[in-house]
């Protein structure tokens, strides 16, 4: 209510500010995951921003999470004053893959693959040291992303997300070294400021068979644990023409992951705002390993025994993928 004063008279108004900014959906339009998952967290990969808190809703009437095929769906967000917005989601739904029986073992649950001399490119990601300068989301992208962060901190160990990824990758190499690859390492200390498109320069470089970036992921709830993996999109407006492969690449380590490590498979993500994606030109993925903001998983993350299941569920990965 306001009053306005006019020639010794007053005049009370009352004025009502009314919110009609619709929220705004991320950039991802594509989730992935296998037969008979249930319960999907769409939210993972589906935020929308506002205003004022919004909450997501997913109309999944068409979907049939227990046949593979492509589905459509309709995620329609709503802030605090009503306004709505919606959006469609191209949901895959991928066939779990046979379990080669003659290849594995019960007891180590190790794959007989050879690298045979084949190249493979391993990025632990971040760096003990963040650089917040920007660079391209994509080659020729306006869109400019900090150079590097420091990632995530465990919230029991209080490891660094950092120290977590280099240590599986340096296990890493030395497996895929032991069974024949060729390995490429992005980093191999904390000490160093690599941006993310360089180190996906590096892999282009090298013209690698597969580029494995591995990463720890984070959560406002601590109950959210599992392992999954990040790929494009086929209409990535930088690498299109990786996504398909990346795909692929990306179901067979996290499928093997879980199978050795017991993880919960949260699926593949596909996403086209990453910039280590983005301006990769080789088969890439990145490995989201577990949730330090999970008590059991951080502990997990920052054992030894752990970190070997996880490697090689990545090594039986990169065999299945490649051969």
């Amino acid at each position: 209510m306001i009053t306005i004063k006019y020639q010794d008279q007053k005049f009370k108004k009352k004025i009502i500010v009314k919110d009609t900014t619709v929220p705004t959906f991320n950039e991802t339009n594509e989730v992935s995951f296998e037969e008979g998952t249930e319960n999907y967290d769409y939210n993972k990969e589906i935020s929308a921003t506002d205003l004022t808190t919004v909450e997501i809703q997913y109309d999944t009437s068409s979907l049939d999470t227990k046949t593979p095929g492509e589905y459509k769906i309709k995620a329609i967000a709503t802030d605090t004053s009503g306004n709505k917005t919606e959006k469609e989601i191209t949901v895959h739904v991928t066939k779990k893959p046979e379990p080669k029986k003659e290849e594995q073992t019960a007891s180590n649950q190790t794959v007989s693959y050879h690298g045979g001399g084949k190249v493979v490119c391993i990025d632990a990601g971040h760096q003990a040291r963040g650089n917040s300068s920007l660079e391209p989301n994509g080659p020729g992208s306006s869109t400019m992303k900090a150079k590097v962060t420091t990632g995530a901190t465990g919230c029991v160990t209080g490891k660094t997300e950092s120290r977590i990824n280099l240590e599986v990758a340096l296990k890493l190499q030395q497996a895929l070294q032991n069974q024949g690859y060729t390995v490429i390492m992005c980093r191999t200390s904390q000490d160093v400021d690599i941006s993310n498109a360089q180190r996906a320069e590096i892999a282009n470089s090298n013209n690698v068979s597969a580029f494995i970036r591995l990463h720890c992921d984070s959560s406002t709830s601590s109950s959210a644990t599992g392992t999954l993996t990040l790929a494009p999109s086929t209409s990535n407006p930088y690498c299109a023409n990786i996504a398909s492969e990346s795909q692929t690449l990306s179901k067979a380590i996290v499928n093997n992951i879980c199978n050795v490590t017991g993880s919960r498979n949260r699926g593949v993500s596909i996403v086209d705002n990453m910039t280590g994606l983005n301006w990769s030109k080789v088969p890439v993925t990145i490995v989201e390993m577990g949730f330090l903001s999970n008590p059991q998983e951080d502990q997990l993350l920052a054992s030894d025994d752990y970190q070997n299941k996880i490697v090689q569920g990545i090594v039986n990965g990169i065999g299945a993928y490649l051969n």
